[in-house]
């Protein structure tokens, strides 16, 4: 699974993809981690774009830190996961990517995207 995302787009790029309103806090970046606020698109928004943290967690837990969410889930079992059932039927977003990738370990304190 991956851990990690880059959008390296200009944000006028992203305005005419997306067809939507691009904040000036924008900004291209190539390692998109759960602790960035990251560019999402949603109905909610007036704009179409809005920014968020990485991850989900259960309602009765919502003060989670960051750290602790859930920042990935296999398309396989999200049904049978009461934390994900709701939230893929009623909370969908699109996140503009143009990579993703994980970290490979190559020693002990070392990684390497």
């Amino acid at each position: 699974m991956f851990a990690r995302y880059s959008l390296s787009a200009a944000p006028e790029a992203v305005a005419d993809r997306f067809s939507v309103d691009v904040p000036k806090a924008y900004q291209p970046m190539f390692n998109a981690a759960p602790t960035h606020l990251l560019p999402v698109i949603t109905n909610d928004s007036s704009s179409g774009l809005s920014f968020f943290y990485w991850g989900t967690s259960p309602a009765w837990a919502n003060k989670k830190p960051v750290g602790e969410k859930i920042i990935n889930a296999r398309i396989e079992t999200l049904e049978e996961k009461p934390v994900l059932r709701k939230k893929l039927r009623d909370h969908r977003c699109l996140i503009p990517a143009d990579g993703f990738y994980a970290w490979k370990r190559t020693g002990k304190k070392t990684s390497i995207p």
